[in-house]
This record gives C-alpha cells, structure tokens and sequence, in this order.
C-alpha cells in the first residue's frame, strides 16, 4: 500500500516536553509519510534541547516574534512547508499510528476535507472523553454544515486534512480579535466546510487533543465587552460568502446566529469552570456567572433555564461525586 504523502506543521511558541511527544507521533504513522515542520514563533533557543533538533526527519523553522499570536505561525509555517495536502498538530496533542486509516485520496477532489475523530487526554495521558459525534464516513456539505452548526465538531486547531488550494481560497487563517486570535481555529472550520464539496471522517480515533488546567476560561469571557468579541468573530465568519449564506439559509440574520455562538460558548466555558481539571476556585466561578448575568448577549429564557438548570445539576453532581468518594 502506498503512503500518503502529507506536510504536517507544528506551530509553537514556548518549548515544553510535549513538543517531544508530538513529534514522535508523527514519525510512528503506519499510513502516511510525513514530511514534519516545527515553525516556532520566538526564537529558537530553547528548542535546542528537543530530542529531534538534528533529526533530519525534522524541519525547523523560526520567524523570531515578540508576540505569541499564533496564527503568525500557523501561516508561516504552513507558506514554508510543501504538501498539496496539509495537516496542523497543535504542539501538546499527539497523532495515532492509524492517522489516515482507509483514507482514498483518489476520491478526494481539492475541495475535500477529511475531519479526525477524536479523544481528549489530560496531562497524563489518561482518555477524557471521545467524539462520537460522526455517524457517517462521508458528508456532503450540506450535512457537514449541519454538523457545524450543531457543534458535533470537536472545534481544535489540529481537526481536519485540507489541500493548500482550499487553504488559499479561503484567506487562510485570520486574526479574529481580542486577544490572541482565539476562535481562529473554529472560524477556519466553518469557512472550509462551506467551501468544500464532500467531508470525508474517521472511523476511529485517530488523534489525541490534551486538556490541561492553563487551557482555563480567557479573562475576556469576565469582560463587559464580551459582546464586541463576539461581534468581532462573527465578522470574521462573514467574510465568507459562502458561509454567510450558509448562515443565512439557516439563521435568517447575523444576529441570530451571533446568539446562538454566544450561547453555545457559555456552555462550554461553564463546563470549564466546573470541571475538575481545570481547579477554577469558587471567586472566578462568581466572575464568571455574573459576567453573564449582566454582560453576556443570550437572551434572558437562556439565562433563565441555565439558573434553574444546569446550576442545580451541576450542583447534584458534586453532591452524588462526594457520595460516591464516601461509600467508597
């Protein structure tokens, strides 16, 4: 069976050991051939004690920035490498030795995507949960986009195989505002999906996301300005013609959609901010709710039935989590 032959870019600012293990996942795959490129946005320093700085496997590259926006490295590193088809491994996450399993790039025009099922880890390997959200092998993309805007895609920045020609049909990956570029990934999603002709998916988990308590809430979502964020975001989405009118066909206005964005980052974040692995101390879970009390655009029934709801069962599982460490 021949390989597939595919680039996968590591950007990254700060070395830490798992670089290491990202690397080395890459060099392990039974069904691709990686040409692998490390495109760090400092300076190259401290990466000098990674285990693959004179691999010849490897290609290092620096572009020696004093800020830690990311996305300068994602297109920098994804520019300097020279795949037809592209893959970008956040720099703490790691890939199976299936990645690519069943894969026939022969069916795959270059508006195809292949999205990874995955599993989150935490710091010590330990699976977390599992993405089970996919039900087919191949979407088109009307079915994809409903699986966008349902969020049955597990937003990261390391989820799908695209062709560079896509990568530059839909500008790339852009900065979307305060304070880093965060939601860059799920925009770039979105905009490849609306843009694509079929979404092919995996079978099985093929790709390892780490969570870890640093990956906490950003301080924004504590903001009274959390709205103009969102708008800033929402924005970005709609400079795609494509998905603009994807949203339109299915929100009826920009407005609706906003909401629904904003609504569904509550969720997640609230998860975050109850979530053991993420150690939030009871101060900024009271920031937290009452920045959305008083500052999130949700619309008021959310904020009701998320009071007289989630609160309580979350408040229930803590209770039955307690019981359970008691009898045991």
């Amino acid at each position: 069976m021949t390989k597939i032959k595919l680039s996968i870019v590591i950007p990254t600012v700060k070395y830490t050991k798992y670089l290491d293990k990202a690397i080395s996942s890459c060099l392990n795959l039974k069904y691709v051939e990686p040409k692998i490129f490390v495109n760090i946005n400092s300076s190259s320093k401290d990466f000098e004690q990674s285990s693959f700085w004179n691999d010849q496997r490897v290609q290092w590259r620096y572009i020696n920035k004093t800020t830690s926006i990311m996305i300068e490295s994602i297109n920098d590193a994804v520019d300097n490498s020279d795949g037809n088809w592209l893959f970008i491994l956040s720099d703490d996450d790691v890939l199976h030795h299936n990645f690519m399993k069943d894969v026939d790039f022969n069916n795959m025009t270059k508006q195809s995507i292949f999205l990874t099922r995955i599993d989150v880890i935490d710091v010590n390997d330990t699976i977390i949960r599992i993405n089970k959200n996919y039900k087919k092998n191949i979407y088109n993309k009307d079915e994809a986009m409903k699986l966008f805007f349902n969020h049955e895609i597990h937003h990261h920045l390391s989820l799908m195989v695209f062709s560079r020609d896509l990568y530059e049909k839909i500008g790339k990956f852009t900065f979307s505002g305060y304070p880093n570029g965060y939601y860059n990934d799920t925009i770039f999603h979105g905009k490849a999906i609306a843009n694509s002709d079929q979404v092919f998916t995996s079978k099985e988990v093929m790709f390892s996301r780490r969570e870890s308590s640093f990956q906490g809430s950003s301080l924004y979502y504590f903001s009274k300005e959390i709205n103009i964020y969102f708008k800033v975001i929402v924005d970005a989405f709609f400079k795609d013609e494509n998905f603009k009118k994807e949203v339109l066909n299915r929100y009826g206005s920009k407005e609706s959609f906003s909401r629904s964005e904003i609504q569904h980052r509550f969720d997640i974040d609230f998860y975050k901010f109850f979530y053991p692995i993420y150690n939030a101390g009871i101060k900024d879970k009271i920031k937290f709710i009452y920045s959305f009390l008083f500052f999130w655009d949700t619309g008021i029934i959310f904020k009701i039935r998320c009071l007289t709801y989630r609160i309580v069962i979350m408040y229930l599982r803590i209770k039955i989590n307690k019981l359970i460490k008691w009898s045991n």
